[in-house]
């Protein structure tokens, strides 16, 4: 995809090296929306910066439990996917297992930092500053300094924390060699997510989306219809097209107000933005679909 990539690696204190790498579908994070990266440190964890309700959620994950990782890899345990594939595949095998979009990880060169302990040190000034003296990195300081800006007006108890290891929502079960195997209970999490993470801005447009499988492989409008609800719009619609199969995936808007629901699906997916463009959208079932957003999913969806 034609995602912007970033990457500054900075030292802000002895023997500790932080590597960020963000990513966005072309466009700069404006802080309407919610920011969901993973950390790599002491800990493994998902975290997410919500800007409107001033919150930052970090969920832990143990590293010893087993994640299906995306490619064709199968079942790893986590400690083990970065050395697989590194932060890329990481980052892909979160966004497979919550149903989220990943906007990039944290990788913190410190067995001693945790995730809290790590946001807990970019809301200094002087920390943040090395962003831009020590690093190297394609993005704005207007995008740099708005996520400081951010962080800077979360309150303490706005921090808040969620282990899946003392949530329940793990369980064990015996793999093919006979030795116990921690797996996540997916929809236990799937409640936790739908709950906790969606984005409330989002939710509160009451944004409806058709999505369309072009790809023939059963199950992926429902894994798109999770994604889809985990953002705070509302998936009434999925079907199927068997006779133009889509390499990318798209969106395609009858309404094209450029709102948030927008805003966020288009880090997601390639807007397609007229018949030129995507033939597919004078399919007579996209012409009919119900909802004002259609999501049209592609070959790179399965991946």
């Amino acid at each position: 995809n034609n995602q912007k990539k970033g990457h500054v690696s900075l030292r802000i204190m002895p023997r500790r090296v932080y590597e960020i790498h963000l990513k966005g579908g072309g466009l700069p994070w404006d802080g309407s929306y919610n920011l969901n990266f993973v950390f790599k440190g002491s800990d493994f964890a998902l975290v997410q910066i919500d800007p409107n309700e001033k919150e930052v959620k970090i969920v832990k994950l143990p590293q010893e439990v087993y994640l299906k990782v995306p490619g064709g890899f199968g079942n790893w345990q986590l400690k083990a996917v970065y050395p697989l594939g590194g932060d890329k595949l990481l980052e892909s095998s979160f966004s497979n297992l919550f149903d989220i979009p990943i906007d990039g990880i944290v990788e913190v060169d410190s067995k001693s930092l945790s995730s809290k302990e790590f946001l807990g040190l970019i809301k200094n000034p002087l920390h943040l500053t090395s962003f831009f003296t020590e690093g190297k990195n394609d993005f704005s300081l207007q995008e740099l300094l708005r996520l400081y800006f951010i962080l800077k007006d979360v309150r303490f108890d706005k921090f808040l924390e969620y282990d899946l290891s003392s949530m329940g929502f793990l369980r064990s079960e015996i793999a093919e060699d006979g030795s116990p195997k921690l797996i996540v209970d997916s929809e236990s999490l799937d409640g936790f997510v739908g709950n906790y993470l969606v984005d409330k801005k989002i939710a509160s447009g009451n944004k409806e989306v058709s999505i369309f499988n072009t790809t023939g492989v059963p199950g992926l409008g429902q894994k798109a219809s999770r994604l889809i609800s985990h953002l705070g719009l509302n998936s009434i619609q999925i079907s199927t097209i068997t006779d133009s199969p889509l390499e990318e995936s798209v969106i395609y808007v009858k309404d094209q107000e450029n709102d948030e629901s927008l805003k966020r699906l288009k880090t997601v997916f390639r807007l397609c933005k007229s018949e030129k463009d995507c033939a597919i959208i004078t399919h007579p079932d996209v012409r009919s679909s119900r909802g004002p957003i259609v999501v049209l999913l592609g070959k790179d969806f399965e991946q």
